[in-house]
């Protein structure tokens, strides 16, 4: 190959590797839109009066982490293993029909674990939570709606429960127990614990009698709940190039709840207009809406207002949000503001004191 076929091969290379390089940060470029007052519409922005960069993720998988990262691709976070693995225990009768039964492992270290309630041995029906405190347990169970519980039964045991007779396993001869009428959604048991040499955990059998309308079951405490959640998030550090003055918009950040144990709690904080670099008190105006695209917007919110802003988000669910800047008469320069958006899962519920 000669010299200038080496030379044109080279260009031609270099220049394939720029058009991948635009083609891919033009594929990464939201579409900004600009109002126009005179129609009172908004419309799609030429580059050459506003354009808009998105910071493309240096990362993408977290697991545990509580470090500041760019919210761009997906954040997973789950608990490390506790070692109280449930058991789920099926037995069979003198008339060979199968009973089953679960229960639940807890440690005694005074935190309150929360255990899942199992109906037909596999649809979750509500949550148990037990704790231990000063010698004594205490055990507590919330019904998800519609479901209601008529009676109740608890047994706590110091060896694991893995080879129960039908004899030991019959409800109605657990030491603890309780009815209602009429039927409840939740309730509390409140037992004295005998201490014994190295016991560290006892096994708690919580069996519930529920109805659902007409439709009634059996169902028992069971394996310790996950506290987990996967959140795909795209946006994070975006640049403005404005042009021209003018209010423009423009997509800011979507996260989607892939996957959660728990509801999702968004809060926001430090969010403000834009300042600008080096000090002054110039700033850019911003404002940003809840909505899935420009056509759906039902009001803007100042940056500042934000921050006083709660959403709840379950498994599954999406928030989308847009931004918008106004550019009038302010001195030209670089305007910045950094701000933060918390993802948290919300595994506790909020306390409320009793009268």
């Amino acid at each position: 190959m000669g010299k200038w076929s080496r030379k044109i091969l080279k260009t031609w290379l270099v220049l394939s590797l720029l058009v991948s390089f635009v083609s891919l940060t033009l594929a990464q470029t939201p579409t900004v839109y600009r109002y126009d007052s005179q129609t009172g519409l908004w419309k799609r922005v030429d580059p050459k009066e506003s354009e808009i960069a998105v910071q493309l993720p240096s990362v993408k998988d977290f697991l545990n982490s509580n470090v500041a990262i760019p919210i761009t691709g997906t954040i997973v976070l789950q608990p490390t293993q506790s070692g109280t693995t449930p058991q789920m225990v099926t037995i069979k009768g003198s008339n060979e029909q199968t009973k089953w039964y679960y229960y639940m492992t807890y440690p005694l270290d005074g935190v309150e674990k929360s255990y899942e309630i199992l109906a037909g041995q596999t649809e979750k029906v509500g949550r148990a939570k037990v704790k231990s405190e000063n010698n004594r347990l205490i055990v507590s169970f919330t019904l998800f709606e519609p479901w209601l519980a008529d009676e109740s039964h608890l047994l706590v045991m110091t060896e694991e429960p893995t080879n129960l007779s039908n004899r030991d396993l019959a409800p109605g001869s657990f030491p603890y127990k309780q009815s209602y009428s009429p039927m409840v959604n939740h309730g509390t048991y409140d037992v004295i614990l005998t201490a014994t040499p190295n016991m560290h955990a006892v096994y708690v059998l919580l069996h519930l009698s529920i109805m659902n309308g007409t439709r009634s079951e059996t169902a028992w405490a069971a394996k310790e709940e996950e506290k987990k959640m996967c959140i795909e998030v795209s946006g994070g550090k975006i640049k403005w190039y404005v042009k021209k003055p003018g209010e423009y918009v423009a997509s800011f950040l979507t996260a989607t709840i892939l996957s959660s144990s728990h509801p999702v709690t968004v809060t926001f904080s430090n969010f403000d207009d834009l300042s600008l670099e080096g000090g002054g008190e110039e700033k850019l105006l911003v404002h940003y809406a809840f909505a899935n695209d420009l056509a759906n917007v039902e009001s803007w919110i100042r940056a500042r207002d934000l921050n006083g802003v709660s959403l709840n988000l379950q498994s599954g669910e999406r928030l989308n949000m847009l931004h918008k800047v106004q550019l009038s008469v302010q001195q030209g320069g670089t305007y910045r503001n950094s701000a933060t958006i918390t993802f948290t899962l919300k595994a506790v519920e909020d306390y409320v004191e009793k009268q």
